[in-house]
């Protein structure tokens, strides 16, 4: 099973006091606090724009994630490990290709909005699957969003 490569930072520190007789040597490890990487909003309508909206917010620090609100589709950590796939992160910061071509297959009313930040980087993504390429980014994205009704 893939593992995060996002943990938190060991930190050593090492004194040595020397006197005439004695050497000490302490040694503390002490793991440095992490701002966030990923603050995420989902807000997601399984019935299409005119439904309910449920709404989960994640959050991961280090290789660990903390959900808020609606149920989501996936534990924390599993979500936050998913957001480390390049084609995620790119997919989420700077979108779809703009010569992307898709099949007209419609695969659902589905639709998801992501907003927030991941690595620094501003997040406003939209996800429907009215078309091939919406069919495959909500594919893509199998553990941040539900299974579609």
């Amino acid at each position: 099973m893939p593992t995060s490569t996002r943990g938190p930072t060991p930190v050593t520190t090492t004194t040595t006091t020397t006197t005439t007789t004695t050497t000490t040597t302490t040694t503390t490890t002490t793991t440095t606090s992490q701002a966030p990487w990923a603050e995420l909003t989902f807000t997601v309508r399984l019935l299409g724009p005119g439904g309910d909206p449920s709404t989960y917010a994640l959050t991961c620090t280090g290789a660990t994630g903390a959900l808020a609100g609606d149920p989501a589709p996936a534990a924390a950590d599993a979500m936050c490990l998913a957001l480390e796939n390049p084609a995620v992160g790119r997919r989420l910061v700077v979108g779809p290709p703009a010569d992307q071509m898709c099949t007209e297959i419609y695969g659902g009313p589905e639709t998801a909005e992501v907003t927030g930040t991941l690595d620094g980087a501003s997040v406003d993504a939209e996800f429907h699957r009215t078309n091939g390429c919406g069919i495959a980014d909500w594919d893509l994205f199998a553990t941040l969003l539900p299974e579609p009704g």
